[in-house]
């Protein structure tokens, strides 16, 4: 295997990446153990360098997911300014027939065929009104939770009112 102290133009260290993507680059793997790198999620590194951030963490959870997945739920309301009630865990939706990650520090749900995605801050994420409807399934999310969640999505313009009830 190589050895470089440089960094092949391909993968920025920056953003998060997979070990094997890191090994492709023909970087020594021993690297990945010193204090020049983090891990985010399990097999998922960022130099240490690099501030966290919500966004950092779900493009991390995204490498795991994979790309047919999107970042959905909690998550996507905080990455869309709604207010949900706060939670560590990324949440994923995966479409119906894909595997479901399973990695610490990662939620992973079952997308609804249906379910509509746009891209926010470079990352795929449920569309403000779907994670408004993905907020009312979820398990444990109170009334009083969802009613801040649409009261946001309606003064951010995202929704009307009258969209929401036939939600």
């Amino acid at each position: 295997m190589a050895t470089s102290t440089s960094t092949p133009r391909s993968l920025d260290l920056r953003q998060p990446f997979l070990t094997r993507e890191f090994r492709a680059a023909g970087l020594d793997l021993r690297r990945l153990r010193t204090k020049e790198f983090r891990r985010v999620f399990h097999d998922v590194y960022v130099l240490s360098v690099v501030l966290d951030s919500l966004s950092l963490r779900a493009r991390a959870a995204m490498k795991v997911a994979g790309g047919r997945a999107h970042i959905s739920h909690i998550t996507a309301g905080e990455l869309h300014d709604l207010n949900p009630p706060r939670e560590p865990s990324i949440h994923v939706s995966v479409p119906v027939g894909a595997t479901r990650c399973r990695a610490d520090g990662i939620k992973a749900h079952l997308a609804r065929p249906d379910a509509v995605v746009v891209v926010r801050k470079g990352i795929r994420v449920s569309s403000p009104m779907q994670t408004f409807l993905d907020l009312a399934g979820l398990q444990g999310m109170s009334l009083v939770d969802l009613v801040i969640v649409g009261d946001r999505l309606v003064a951010k313009r995202f929704a009307t009112v009258r969209q929401l009830i036939t939600a």
